[in-house]
C-alpha cells in the first residue's frame, strides 16, 4: 500500500524502510532547493512514519499508526524533521546506514509514545 494523505500529513507504505528512504529523499530535495533560494522562498516539511495494522477504505487509511504518524509529523517534528513511531523504528533500527535519536515520551491521542527522530548525516 502506498498512500499519501494530503490533509492527514501521513505517508503510509507497506514497509517502514520504504517510508524512511522516501522521507530521506524528500528531505534531500528540500535541502537542495533551499540551498539556492532566499529565506522567504525556502520550503520545509515535517514527516511522521508509523507501521502496523491499518484499514484502507477507498482513498483513506485509518488506524492507530496513521493517527500517531500524522500527529508526529504535524505536532512534534520540527522543520525538515522525520519522526517514527516505535513500531516503525523496530522495522528499520538494524540498518547501519540510518541513525536515530530516541525522543522523550509524549502523549499522542491519549497514548504514551516514545518516538524516534531520523538523524540526517
Amino acid at each position: 500500500m502506498a498512500t499519501y494523505r494530503e490533509h492527514g500529513h501521513a505517508l503510509a507504505r507497506g514497509v517502514p524502510m520504504d517510508a524512511v528512504m522516501a522521507a530521506r529523499a524528500v528531505n534531500r530535495a528540500f535541502e537542495e532547493h533551499n540551498a539556492g533560494v532566499s529565506d522567504k522562498e525556502k520550503l520545509s516539511i515535517s514527516l511522521g512514519i508509523g507501521h502496523g495494522k491499518m484499514l484502507k477504505a477507498g482513498d483513506r487509511v485509518y488506524g492507530d499508526q496513521v493517527n500517531q504518524a500524522a500527529r508526529l509529523g504535524a505536532d512534534v517534528a520540527g522543520s525538515c524533521d522525520v519522526r517514527l513511531t516505535p513500531e516503525a523504528y523496530e522495522g528499520v533500527k538494524r540498518l547501519e546506514s540510518l541513525h536515530f535519536r530516541e525522543s522523550e515520551e509524549i502523549q499522542l491521542g491519549g497514548l504514551a509514545v516514545k518516538p524516534f527522530e531520523l538523524i540526517f548525516a
